[in-house]
């Protein structure tokens, strides 16, 4: 799965840096591994509604509180939000827990999931992400996430969060 992210990124002829640490399971895990690279790393989210008729991939930056309450609110969800099983998340993204991000779109033909990113992680230059597992980063610019939306058929909005 991980060359499905490289192969993705060198199709799109995204240059790209990568860098490889012990598995990060969470944001604040992460932080060792970040201190000194001028990047803004990904905090994802897989979510879906109470019926799981929807589901969404939610990308911040991994500075950012995530408050489901707050983000049923802005999704306008008629119904509770809450985390995707491991299940669910290999299922829509092809995903393993640990390994969420932005990436996993490179392993399904048409995403089947809402990619939500927030406003501020789009305005940042150079952002990081795991390329479908959790022990490599890969960083780049954030001007090329519409690319990889585009290319792979993702239905995606910007969020204020």
């Amino acid at each position: 799965m991980k060359q499905n992210a490289y192969n993705l990124l060198n199709e799109l002829k995204i240059k790209y840096d990568k860098v490889e640490h012990p598995a990060i399971f969470t944001c604040e895990e992460g932080r060792e591994y970040r201190a000194g690279l001028d990047v803004t790393f990904a905090k994802n989210l897989f979510i879906h509604d109470k019926k799981k008729i929807q589901y969404y991939l939610v990308i911040l930056p991994s500075y950012k509180q995530a408050d489901l309450y707050r983000l049923r609110d802005i999704l306008e969800s008629p119904t509770r939000i809450s985390f995707g099983s491991e299940e669910d998340l290999m299922e829509k993204l092809g995903a393993t827990k640990g390994s969420v991000s932005l990436l996993n779109l490179s392993n399904v033909e048409k995403p089947d999931v809402i990619v939500v990113i927030d406003n501020e992680f789009l305005s940042k230059p150079t952002i990081g992400f795991h390329p479908n597992v959790n022990t490599e980063t890969v960083m780049f610019s954030s001007s090329e996430i519409p690319k990889i939306l585009e290319h792979k058929g993702a239905e995606w909005k910007r969020i204020e969060f």
